[in-house]
Order: C-alpha cells, then structure tokens, then sequence
C-alpha cells in the first residue's frame, strides 16, 4: 500500500488535472499531483525521456524494465514488463530482461546486448562505467543516441527509487496480464 495518498481527479489541484484521463490516472502521476509544480514541469521531461522519440519503443522499453529488474522496483518491474508484452518484444526477452534468463542466450544482436551492458553499468550504484564499454558505445551509436538513451536509464532510476520509497501499488490489471502471460509478479 502507498504512503502517500494517490490522488483522483476531482481531489487533485485544478491545475493538476488535465493529466488525468479518467478519474484516475497512474500511480505516479496521481503522487506527484500533491505538488502541482513538479507535475506540470517534471510530466513532460519524464515523458520525453522514456516515451516515443527517435530511439524505437523497444529499445526504451529494454533499458526501462532492465534497469527497474536491477534496482529490484516491483512497480516499474511489473508495469514495465506489461508495457514490454504491448512494445512486441518476446516472453524469452522479458525474462531476461528481468534476469530469469541469461541475456547472451535470448539476445542474438550485438548492439541490444550492448544497450543492455549499459543499462546495466548506470543501473549500477553509482560505480564507475568501464572506458572499454564507453568506447564500444561510441562505436556502435551515435552521441544523440548515447545520450538519450543515458537520460532515459537515469530518469527510470529517478522513478525506481521514488516509486520504491513510496510503494506505489502496480495496477491490478496489469497484475491480471502478467498471470495470463505466466510472468511471475514482482514484489
């Protein structure tokens, strides 16, 4: 259950609720609706970093639930492995995205592989990342992508650790495909 109480539309601020779909919206907007500023200013920057660019939706999608697996956030894990199901990729990848599977047996190219290594090295408590895997970055991306792809692993480890502190709970749909798709449920 969440610390915090998780706003619906008509309890949220007035200028808050455009945001807002329905009478609900998700977990993380309707937490950070308490603070009508940082919704207005932080929804679209969070949304630019890990929604539709020139980076393709399965690359995102990668980084998110790998890097939400490796900071062990059941929220972002359990969303994101549903979002993974609708991006296209395969049960297989999705297991070992989330580390039930080893990474070299289920991705075959080596660029994914190599988007996974990264995601890996930021998601890793802050220690340094190795000059040989910078440089194979540099070889196998260009700048624009290095750094957007960098801005969406630190904006999902951003939103790990803030969903973790607050125990957002995983919509319960998503709680119904996982079991339909015999994905284990991430507490």
């Amino acid at each position: 259950m969440s610390i915090i109480t998780l706003l619906s539309k008509s309890q949220a601020p007035i200028t808050t609720r455009s945001f807002y779909a329905q009478e609900t919206a998700s977990p993380i907007i309707s937490s950070i609706a308490h603070v009508p500023e940082l919704l207005l200013k932080g929804m679209p920057f969070i949304g630019q970093a890990l929604g539709a660019s020139s980076v393709s939706l399965r690359m995102k999608e990668m980084m998110i639930l790998r890097a939400s697996t490796k900071l062990h956030c059941s929220y972002c894990t359990n969303t994101h492995t549903v979002v993974c199901i609708q991006a296209g990729l395969t049960h297989n990848e999705i297991l070992a995205l989330r580390g039930e599977k080893e990474v070299d047996e289920v991705f075959t190219e080596a660029k994914e592989k190599l988007l996974i290594a990264w995601t890996d090295a930021m998601s890793n408590g802050g220690n340094p990342i190795s000059t040989s895997l910078k440089e194979q970055m540099i070889q196998h991306y260009s700048e624009a992508e290095i750094v957007e792809f960098s801005l969406c692993i630190g904006a999902t480890i951003m939103l790990n650790r803030y969903a973790s502190a607050l125990s957002l709970p995983v919509d319960p749909d998503h709680l119904r495909i996982l079991n339909k798709q015999g994905f284990s449920i991430v507490s």
